[in-house]
């Protein structure tokens, strides 16, 4: 799998990953296109493609935390045509190295975290790649009814970024997102 990374909005890449966006999050869990793109273009966010065999078969929105020097993943989804096929592994381990290549102590990622089995299996996948649960803080949005918890992964077994808590880690987080999704009036619809 090439993993394609852009730092400035590129409309063909995103015309090729927005299947399998659309496929990964239902119409209400979507950010409208012009967010995404604002994200990018003055947000500080990144689009990552999981091409192989010449389609895109993995997509994520990320963004750095600068701050904590963490590399937050936003939206990661893969196409349903690979799934369970080892795909999700393979594209997170690209993410993990490109963030590390980065000089970032790790990854950020926040999960929702109500009880039932959609949750019990994503929360499965991200342990099994090694991200820990940040166990002492629950973050509910005034947005979505769901509460959500952060789940961390170091690249090194000292880094920082395991000794944060889940407050100050939703903190980084509201601060990204504050950045990559404002649009500016005179873009709104």
């Amino acid at each position: 799998m090439e993993l394609i990374t852009k730092s400035e909005w590129d409309p063909v890449l995103w015309e090729r990953m927005e299947p399998v966006y659309h496929e990964g999050f239902p119409p209400h869990g979507r950010k409208p296109v012009r967010v995404i793109r604002n994200a990018v273009e003055r947000g500080g966010g990144y689009l990552h493609a999981g091409v192989d065999e010449g389609e895109v078969a993995a997509m994520a929105l990320t963004g750095r935390l600068e701050e904590i020097r963490a590399l937050l993943i936003d939206y990661i989804a893969v196409a349903e045509a690979v799934r369970s096929q080892g795909m999700g592994r393979r594209f997170l381990d690209a993410l993990k190295a490109w963030g590390q290549a980065q000089g970032l102590e790790g990854i950020v990622i926040e999960i929702e975290c109500e009880e039932n089995a959609v949750n019990r299996r994503r929360a499965s996948f991200w342990e099994k790649n090694g991200f820990q649960l940040v166990r002492d803080y629950v973050h509910q949005y005034i947005w979505v009814p769901e509460p959500f918890q952060a789940m961390v992964y170091a690249f090194d077994s000292s880094a920082k970024l395991l000794q944060r808590d889940g407050a100050s880690l939703f903190r980084q987080m509201g601060g990204f997102h504050a950045r990559a999704y404002r649009v500016p009036k005179g873009e709104r619809e």
